[in-house]
């Protein structure tokens, strides 16, 4: 029998699976991203999930150039975070210059290991060892790795007595890094907390803001982390709230602090150098010391925080 008189659909047979194809495709690209992604999700979950294991075998695989390029993705993105900070960092210091305006320091890190930890008459207080005792000063400003820490109260020896945030004696200046609102932060031994008092209630914090100082007054510089918003305390009848804040850094968690160093530092003189010691500030049953044999002490271990 000849081809001519084969009935159609057995003449047709061969090109219905490319024609089915060819219509699905077309229809596939007709449809909108979303319903694309939706139908892509589910092959993948169910006719494709067993051979993703099979393609994703060997440095050569499906899954592993993904992966690569994944992270060439982010590399590049983290390339340009850094230029465009770069270059804001570049064009501040030309308005600056141009402004005539100047930073009235240039700061240092000076490495120091704590040693002591306890609490005194006005509360938190730290005892640390500098690397060089010779460049501690009183008022050199305490940081960790996390943020503020507090200040250089008094040293004597080879020591330092540091004042930490949660102290009746410290207050801060610090500003809300998103709207560059200040106050001024100090301890409430009451509700146990940072807190920033004499809000106005139409003030916008928000939940997370950061809080940094404001570089108001000369003792710290601006820009350091202190912590971040975690509530907000409104009188009766008051037209003022009160900011609670979460401190970025803790005595209890401090094992190595740097004392920041300017040149702004007022060095302090030999006969100041010999100190008055540790007695009227240091209780011996206030600080608890861990010391090895032949070893310097260290401090003792410290208690996760609890927020």
């Amino acid at each position: 029998m000849r081809s001519s008189q084969r009935p159609l659909s057995r003449r047709l047979r061969p090109w219905l699976v490319p024609g089915a194809a060819l219509l699905l495709s077309l229809g596939l690209m007709l449809l909108p991203f979303s319903v694309k992604s939706g139908l892509a999700t589910v092959l993948e979950r169910s006719v494709f999930l067993p051979y993703r294991f099979a393609v994703g075998w060997g440095p050569r695989s499906l899954l592993a150039q993904h992966r690569a390029m994944m992270t060439l993705q982010e590399r590049a993105r983290g390339e340009l975070t850094i230029d465009a900070a770069l270059e804001a960092t570049r064009e501040s210091s030309r308005l600056r210059a141009m402004l005539g305006f100047r930073r009235r320091s240039e700061t240092g890190l000076l490495p120091a290991v704590v040693v002591g930890l306890g609490r005194g008459r006005f509360g938190d207080l730290l005892v640390v060892e500098p690397a060089d005792p010779a460049l501690v000063a009183p008022g050199m400003v305490v940081i960790t790795s996390d943020g503020l820490l507090g200040r250089v109260r008094l040293w004597d020896g080879g020591y330092a007595r540091v004042e930490c945030l949660t102290s009746l004696e410290m207050a801060v200046s610090v500003t809300n890094q998103r709207t560059s609102e200040g106050g001024i932060l100090k301890w409430d031994p009451v509700r146990g907390g940072l807190a920033i008092g004499a809000i106005p209630s139409q003030s916008d914090w928000q939940l997370g803001d950061r809080v940094v100082t404001s570089g108001l007054g000369l003792t710290f510089p601006r820009g350091i982390l202190v912590g971040w918003v975690r509530g907000h305390r409104v009188g009766r009848g008051s037209l003022l709230q009160s900011i609670e804040v979460r401190p970025a850094a803790r005595a209890a968690q401090a094992q190595e602090v740097f004392l920041l160093r300017t040149t702004d530092t007022a060095w302090p003189t030999p006969a100041e150098r010999s100190g008055t010691g540790f007695s009227a500030f240091f209780p011996p049953e206030s600080v608890r010391f861990e010391a090895g044999a032949g070893q310097p002490p260290r401090a003792a271990a410290r208690p996760e925080p609890e927020f």
